[in-house]
């Protein structure tokens, strides 16, 4: 008996106290990090279906603890006023005030049975002015004081009212009035209850009618969790964020890299992306992002290229944007079989001219190069034709004329 004293000595101390608060506290975070490292393994279509059932699921419970509340305030009021209502009728019964005064209790028994055979209360008690008990729902009770002490208010200054007290029966919630005589003067008193445990047979009835609705609705929800999330997921492109993360980077470098201007427009024409050759090309001196937004048609002065024909790409049409030759493509953007925008993408023409400049130039060393290589390889054919023939000589001045000739 002294061990478990001492042992119960230690667990209460303060240095123990504070331990198992230690440890608590060290176990709380391992935990959460080992939920959060699972939650975070899960896939984004999974993460917002969870997210949803949890917050799904704390609203439920939010609402079932308030209904349950509030149905069980709402019943306590309801039935409180019903035994306050059935107390105060019975107490005003002349005949049962001229059986109270003659303290006659068979008289008393014969007006209560059949309203107690009527009545969904539990047990209606009559007692005297000094709380002796006239009639009771157990016989053996009758003659002894009421129980619960609440009592007082209705026989000493004669007022109704509802209370909540433990009794022979049990705790109940009892509504209790005087009687009265013809003077006023308080002779006894009625109490009618309704025991606590009745009460919550009660609730439990009327609670479990909500729980069909409530089951729905949470299944309901946890549908319109599933379609939100394969909605997002399908918006997504069928991505993780980090893969759309990365996509994006590589395209905002993809996009900056190219030497071509690049534009990308929405389905109402507005700008969406601009690279720095575009601006460039275009004399454009704003930035991209005072760009963004705006429509196509008040950054180009290009109607036709913009507008004609949305639906079929069109590709290397020389035209005019801002005064300045461009050759341009534009390519539309599709998604689920619906025009999202369009790509325009363009250089200018005289890049091209000079480029085709380059390159004629580059075919005519081409073919000099070609022409020297048809006189060299004559030159050496005809050279071995002479030395084949032994005429070593012929072959010599051969040479030594294409040596002392002037290099081509």
């Amino acid at each position: 008996m002294s061990e478990i004293f001492c042992s119960v000595l230690h667990l209460s101390a303060p240095g123990a106290q504070n331990g198992e608060n230690n440890n608590l506290m060290s176990i709380y975070p391992m935990y959460t990090r080992k939920i959060t490292h699972w939650f975070a393994r899960r896939s984004f279509q999974n993460r917002i279906f969870l997210l949803i059932l949890f917050t799904s699921t704390i609203v439920m419970l939010a609402m079932s603890w308030y209904l349950t509340d509030i149905t069980e305030e709402r019943l306590h009021y309801q039935v409180g006023q019903r035994a306050l209502i059935q107390a105060m009728q019975t107490s005003a019964m002349p005949e049962l005030v001229e059986a109270v005064q003659k303290r006659d209790l068979a008289r008393i028994k014969a007006l209560i049975d059949p309203m107690r055979s009527f009545s969904d209360a539990t047990y209606i008690t009559v007692g005297d002015a000094s709380g002796q008990r006239l009639y009771h729902v157990n016989p053996d009770e009758i003659g002894k004081s009421m129980e619960g002490g609440d009592s007082d208010e209705a026989l000493i200054n004669a007022k109704s009212y509802v209370s909540v007290r433990k009794g022979s029966l049990g705790s109940s919630l009892r509504g209790k009035s005087p009687i009265q005589d013809a003077t006023g003067k308080v002779i006894g008193i009625v109490s009618v209850g309704y025991t606590i445990e009745q009460l919550e047979n009660w609730l439990s009835l009327q609670i479990s009618s909500l729980l069909i609705p409530m089951a729905i609705m949470l299944l309901l929800l946890l549908f319109c969790a599933r379609r939100f999330s394969l909605h997002i997921k399908k918006q997504m492109l069928n991505m993780e964020p980090q893969q759309l993360s990365q996509l994006l980077i590589q395209q905002s470098v993809l996009f900056e890299s190219v030497f071509e201007g690049l534009i990308a427009i929405d389905s109402d024409y507005k700008i969406t992306a601009i690279n720095q050759t575009a601006r460039r090309l275009l004399n454009l001196s704003q930035p991209e992002p005072t760009l963004i937004g705006k429509r196509i048609s008040s950054v180009i002065s290009q109607e036709v290229f913009f507008y004609d024909a949305p639906q079929t790409n069109k590709k290397d049409e020389i035209v005019t944007f801002n005064q300045i030759k461009v050759i341009a493509s534009r390519m539309a953007v599709i998604l689920n079989n619906e025009p999202q925008g369009w790509v325009i993408s363009f250089r200018s023409k005289d890049d091209i001219n000079t480029l085709s400049l380059q390159l004629s130039q580059v075919q005519q060393y081409a073919d000099n190069l070609c022409a020297v290589q048809h006189e060299h390889r004559n030159l050496i054919s005809t050279i071995a034709g002479l030395l084949f023939l032994k005429r070593y000589n012929q072959a010599l001045e051969l040479i030594q004329q294409q040596s002392e000739s002037p290099r081509r």
